[in-house]
C-alpha cells in the first residue's frame, strides 16, 4: 500500500486532484469526533483533510479548491489511519514520500507512474488518466443521490451561481453524512 495505492483509492472515493493529495501533510489530517464538535443529532467519527494551499510549499489551484476532503469510511476501514499513525511514528511531514519537481509539483513522478500503470492495466485509452478518477467521482456522487452544490463543495468545484457565493457552504458533520451516501 503505498503512494500509487491511496493516490487510486482517495480519487476513486474522494475525487480530489493529484497535486491536492501529492502536498498533504499529515498536520492536515484530523480525526473529528462529530457529537463533540457539532451536537445532536451529529455521532460518529470523521476523518477529514483539510486542504487549504496555505502550508509550506502548498498551493491551492482556485478558491473553491480550499476545502474540507471527506475520508470515505471506506478507505478507514482499508487501512488509511494505520498510514497517517506509521508515516507519523517515522517522523514524517508528509502523507507521502516525494520529491517536489523544478516546477514546484509534488506529483510529476507520481503523475507519470500512475497513467503508465493505467495504460499497462486498466485500459488502451490513452486519455484516461489519473485525472479521470475525479470525474467518475462527480458521476458516483450524482447517482449516490448527493445534491450537486455539496458534492461540487466535497471536490472543489466552483459553480458559477451567484448564490453559492453566499454562506460558509454545508458542515462537516453534513459533508460526512452525504459521503457515507457514495455508492462504494
Amino acid at each position: 500500500q503505498d503512494e500509487m495505492y491511496w493516490s487510486f483509492m482517495l480519487g476513486a472515493f474522494a475525487g480530489p486532484r493529484l497535486e491536492e493529495i501529492g502536498q498533504t501533510r499529515l498536520d492536515d489530517i484530523e480525526t473529528i469526533d462529530l457529537a463533540e464538535a457539532f451536537g445532536p443529532p451529529w455521532s460518529g467519527q470523521c476523518t477529514v483533510i483539510y486542504i487549504t494551499g496555505t502550508g509550506d510549499f502548498q498551493s491551492a489551484k482556485t478558491e473553491g479548491s480550499v476545502r474540507v476532503l471527506i475520508v470515505h469510511p471506506r478507505l478507514i476501514e482499508l487501512g488509511f489511519l494505520d498510514l497517517v499513525n506509521r508515516r507519523r511514528q517515522e517522523g514524517a511531514d508528509r502523507l507521502f514520500e516525494l520529491s517536489k519537481s523544478t516546477n514546484d509539483k509534488w506529483t510529476k513522478e507520481l503523475s507519470r507512474r500512475l497513467n503508465n500503470y493505467l495504460d499497462a492495466v486498466v485500459t488502451d485509452d490513452r486519455h484516461y488518466v489519473f485525472h479521470s478518477s475525479r470525474h467518475e467521482w462527480k458521476d458516483r456522487a450524482d447517482n449516490s443521490d448527493i445534491p450537486e452544490k455539496l458534492s461540487d463543495q466535497m471536490s472543489g468545484h466552483a459553480n458559477g451561481s451567484v448564490g453559492r457565493f453566499y454562506g460558509l457552504g454545508a458542515s462537516i458533520a453534513k459533508l460526512s453524512a452525504e459521503m457515507d451516501k457514495l455508492n462504494t
